[in-house]
């Protein structure tokens, strides 16, 4: 009996592997637009970032959906603790002109050079130990421009009151047992 839960969480966790997960994501966003002016200015955040930041891209299969999402696109930052980034991925959206920058780096250390005001989207997807602390949730606030986005998975568990304290909530959609997917807006001050 343990074993088939076993395998449910392990299912539900590797949708979040799979690019059209996050597709299907901004087409009930799209919907949702249509009467939530939140859920419409998350959407506009998303389709008009230009500098976007994979953060725990892996081999970087969330960037591809990114890559359909984000129309404006024009500069990716792929980032992982792990040399794992896919080369082929990365030639890809070269080919298709967009700039990429790889960084075999902790998330922290990334944010932590990370000029003020220079990022339009951060992307967490399935960043499971990611170990922010406060000082990494304010570089990240100072990273991006104003009413710049953090695209936060289910199951990256960001701390909430920090996120909070540096960021708005503009929309949540409820998933599984496992919580929920976030897109936070920087504080506007």
């Amino acid at each position: 009996m343990a074993e088939s839960g076993e395998n449910n969480e392990r299912e539900q966790i590797q949708i979040n592997f799979d690019p059209d997960y996050y597709l299907i994501k901004v087409e009930l966003l799209e919907l949702k637009s249509e009467t939530d002016e939140l859920a419409k200015e998350a959407l506009i955040g998303l389709k008009s970032a230009e500098v976007v930041c994979d953060l725990g891209c892996g081999a970087g299969l969330s960037a591809m959906a990114l890559g359909e999402i984000c129309d404006s696109m024009k500069s990716l930052q792929l980032v992982d603790g792990k040399p794992v980034i896919s080369n082929d991925i990365v030639n890809e959206f070269k080919e298709s002109g967009i700039e990429v920058d790889t960084h075999v780096e902790q998330i922290q250390q990334f944010l932590k050079t990370r000029e003020k005001e220079s990022t339009d989207l951060f992307f967490f997807g399935a960043v499971v130990n990611n170990n922010l602390k406060e000082d990494d949730i304010q570089n990240m606030s100072d990273s991006l421009r104003d009413k710049g986005i953090v695209f936060e998975t289910n199951d990256t568990f960001l701390n909430k009151q920090l996120m909070e304290k540096y960021f708005d909530k503009l929309y949540k959609w409820q998933k599984f047992s496992l919580g929920q997917d976030v897109i936070w807006r920087k504080k506007q001050h």
